[in-house]
């Protein structure tokens, strides 16, 4: 498998002192180079905003009704954003479109390592 088909994680803590571009730095460069510059932008933007505390439903984010933990952002017609938050660190991940269906769909990914999507038996 290519590394494009996976999603990107980074984590940082988010200070003051913390730029939008220390989070972009973690990203992927397959799928980075994909992204167009706008793109890009409105994804540093995002960041930038969130780590100063503006809300995120401002810039489009919208929670995930299986964890109110997850927001996602859509980034263009095949990108989506998807912040973890937890009490002291926030947790971005870029997933193509097609991806980010998919670990909803088989509730892998998100059920155990992301905080917990429900499960039915």
């Amino acid at each position: 498998m290519s590394s494009s088909k996976h999603p990107l994680t980074f984590e940082k803590e988010l200070k003051k002192e913390n730029s939008p571009q220390l989070f972009i730095n973690s990203f992927n460069t397959c799928l980075w180079k994909n992204l167009s510059a706008n793109q890009r932008s409105k994804i540093e933007s995002l960041i930038n905003a969130i780590a100063t505390g503006k809300p995120y439903s401002w810039f489009g984010g919208q929670k995930i009704k299986c964890n109110n933990s997850l927001i996602r952002f859509r980034i263009g017609r095949n990108y989506r954003l998807l912040l973890i938050r937890s009490s002291d660190k926030f947790n971005f991940q870029l997933f193509n479109r097609q991806n980010y269906e998919l670990n909803f769909k088989r509730n892998s990914s998100f059920s155990n390592g992301l905080g917990g999507a429900k499960q039915w038996n």
